[in-house]
């Protein structure tokens, strides 16, 4: 059997293993599942058969078929949940999205998630956090968003047929979820985790604020000091990073609980800002200055007001800087008015 890692494997995989199943539906995904549990070959080679094959067969609807006739899920299967752990964390990227191809997508989108799926993505979303593949990386998170969206669906569906048990489930999953992310966000972590982890958390917050027992334990996640680590990387080195926690700290559903939490600081946080946008020659200070600017303005009640009043701040101060640069030349070493310009026209971006 080829190694999955083997050059143009991945293409061979495909091509024959579909074609089998297309020859032989079902049977040949019992067979190989019977093969994960007393082949003799290299599990290795084995296991991205068994993913291909998975995956393969819900394209196909076999899996459906299995199923529906045999009234039981995959996971009655004999193979044992060890098999998805080692697949879910296999040191190739190809195998392990694989996996995660099969537990986040299906073939019904209002098909439950059963608790094996919610357990084994406990068990192996902490070891693909941090990879440093931005290609593994963006199909990780267009499969976990999926899996969200199915989430979000599913405990709705649980609601109103009062499934309790499942709700809890879910409930429990998604404190588990925002545990884990928050716990991601320390300073000094690497870029891919920290990119990753406020992706996934964007996402969280834009699927779950319809539901109101989601939304509500969403809304106890962000406490103050968790608050506080998003605030932090407003100046992250990196303004993908910057804009996704601005756009975390700002959405619609949760500005004004952040508002609530961030009172006392928002003052405090604005003339900060103002003073480093006119007193620092480096653009990076700068720029972090503008996002804590872009922050206040949005969280206020009046955007549109509050964007005016800090734009006339900023415009006063290029103002005497000018007229002092004029009277003194000397002084335009002295008075920077980059970061004026830059932070007027951030804000102004903000304008609807």
């Amino acid at each position: 059997m080829l190694d999955p890692d083997y050059p143009h494997s991945k293409q061979a995989y495909d091509y024959f293993l579909l074609k089998l199943l297309k020859i032989y539906g079902a049977d040949a995904v019992e067979y190989v599942v019977s093969m994960m549990v007393t082949g003799s070959q290299d599990k290795s080679n084995l296991l991205y058969v068994y993913a291909i094959c998975l995956q393969g067969a819900q394209k196909y609807g076999f899996l459906k078929q299995i199923m529906l006739n045999d009234k039981h899920s995959i996971w009655k299967f004999k193979v044992e949940v060890s098999v998805f752990q080692a697949m879910l964390t296999h040191h190739s990227d190809k195998l392990r999205l694989e996996g995660f191809s099969f537990l986040c997508e299906s073939w019904r989108f209002t098909k439950l998630n059963e608790a094996e799926q919610m357990e084994l993505i406990k068990y192996s979303l902490p070891y693909n956090l941090s990879s440093h593949c931005s290609s593994f990386r963006q199909q990780l998170l267009r499969y976990l968003i999926k899996f969200l969206q199915r989430f979000v669906t599913n405990y709705q569906k649980a609601a109103k047929s009062g499934e309790d048990a499942m709700m809890e489930r879910c409930l429990k999953f998604l404190d588990w979820l925002l545990e884990l992310l928050f716990s991601q966000l320390f300073i000094g972590c690497s870029y891919p985790r920290r990119n990753f982890t406020l992706k996934l958390l964007h996402q969280l917050v834009l699927n779950t604020f319809e539901y109101r027992d989601l939304f509500q334990r969403l809304l106890e996640s962000f406490t103050f000091c968790n608050i506080e680590t998003l605030v932090d990387f407003l100046k992250d080195p990196f303004e993908e990073n910057q804009q996704l926690s601005l756009d975390v700290l700002t959405n619609q559903s949760v500005k004004h609980h952040i508002h609530y939490q961030m009172n006392d600081m928002l003052s405090e946080l604005s003339e900060t800002s103002l003073l480093n946008c006119r007193k620092s020659f480096k653009s990076e200070v700068s720029k972090n200055a503008s996002f804590v600017l872009r922050l206040v303005a949005l969280l206020s009640d009046d955007v549109n007001a509050q964007i005016l009043r800090l734009c006339n701040i900023l415009l006063s101060f290029l103002e005497e800087d000018v007229n002092l640069i004029k009277n003194q030349l000397y002084s335009i070493t002295t008075t920077p008015v980059y970061g004026n310009i830059f932070a007027v026209r951030m804000l102004l971006n903000e304008v609807d």
